[in-house]
């Protein structure tokens, strides 16, 4: 009987705070959950803006090179046309066509009698890329040959 008397007058585990998982902690874990959501949130907002960045970097990156080929090709066609026919590449011309869709307008200047400055500029379809030109100057060359 003395040890029914000990039990009784012991305070339980419950009445010290220590039975009682919950209550000490009662809205804790909503907090860690609501902590874990925020930082979650702040990871994945950073990553989707890194995203957004590569995947602009990526189509201006692709665009460049395709402008770097088509202003070759340009220039090219020009340099070998004959030094007569330049004044009929004068003008403006639109494409669509990839790599490169773009504005062109060339200008075709008399500097002397055997000069001619020629000035392309390039309009790119494309917002992320700045307009660009190229200019550079043709002579007619002096024959040597008796029949002319």
């Amino acid at each position: 009987m003395s040890s029914h008397r000990a039990r009784q007058q012991a305070p339980s585990r419950r009445q010290r705070g220590h039975g009682n998982p919950s209550g000490n902690r009662r809205g804790a874990a909503l907090i860690e959950i609501m902590v874990a959501m925020t930082v979650m949130v702040i990871a994945l907002t950073g990553l989707a803006g890194m995203t957004t960045h590569a995947g602009r970097r990526a189509v201006t990156l692709a665009a460049t090179g395709g402008r770097t080929a088509v202003q070759t090709q340009v220039v090219e066609q020009l340099m070998v046309l004959p030094y007569n026919l330049l004044p009929s590449k004068a003008g403006c011309t639109s494409t669509s066509a990839l790599p490169f869709p773009h504005r062109r307008c060339v200008t075709v200047t008399d500097i002397s009698f055997r000069r001619r400055r020629v000035a392309v500029a390039f309009t790119p379809a494309n917002r992320l890329l700045r307009v660009d030109s190229l200019v550079f100057e043709r002579s007619k060359g002096v024959s040597n040959s008796p029949l002319h």
